[in-house]
């Protein structure tokens, strides 16, 4: 009698080693675990897979799966927003390339100017601007012909840009310039 106890006790054994590498085969795969998944894979009879102690198992390991995907959702919305992130910077730099080449194309079409431009009001937002032009130049030649245009396009609309320009410019050759040659 012993002899067939141990040999059932051996085949049951063999079994839950069995199922229990279907349910981690199945776990590794990303295979949702049910008792009639893990019948079919293995092989194994209902009767055995819905023992008390194999059906434990099989709830621990839907338990662990649970979390596992729990992870991978955290996972996947990080790179998603991650992804989300990327695109909002590049959105954003594309504006700034934008923005930039249309200022640079205002500073140039300001400097070939010839008529006087017509300010109702802002004029202290035009004079922070040429100011900003003027003291970043430092050919003098350059200087001189920039306070020309100036004078040219703003003379009608800001009359008192000579006191302006020099109230606000820091040190630098254009304002040596611009006392030199205006005052």
């Amino acid at each position: 009698m012993s002899e067939l106890t141990d040999k059932s006790t051996s085949n049951s054994k063999k079994k839950e080693t069995e199922l229990k590498e279907v349910v981690r085969k199945m776990l590794a795969a990303g295979i949702p675990i049910t008792s009639a998944e893990i019948e079919r894979q293995s092989g194994l009879s209902h009767s055995f897979v819905y023992k008390p102690e194999m059906q434990k198992f099989i709830k621990e390991q839907k338990e662990k799966q649970k979390k596992d995907d729990l992870r991978v959702d955290v996972e996947l919305q990080n790179f998603n927003l991650h992804t989300k992130l990327m695109a909002s910077y590049i959105f954003a730099y594309s504006l700034l390339d934008e923005q930039e080449e249309f200022y640079k194309t205002a500073i140039a079409e300001l400097k070939d100017r010839d008529k006087p431009f017509v300010i109702n009001n802002g004029s202290d937002s035009v004079i922070k601007f040429i100011c900003q032009i003027l003291s970043e130049e430092t050919d003098p030649s350059k200087i001189d012909k920039l306070l020309n245009k100036f004078k040219v396009c703003f003379s009608e609309s800001i009359p008192d840009w000579k006191e302006q320009l020099l109230e606000k410019l820091d040190k630098c050759l254009a304002k040596d310039i611009l006392e030199k040659k205006y005052k």
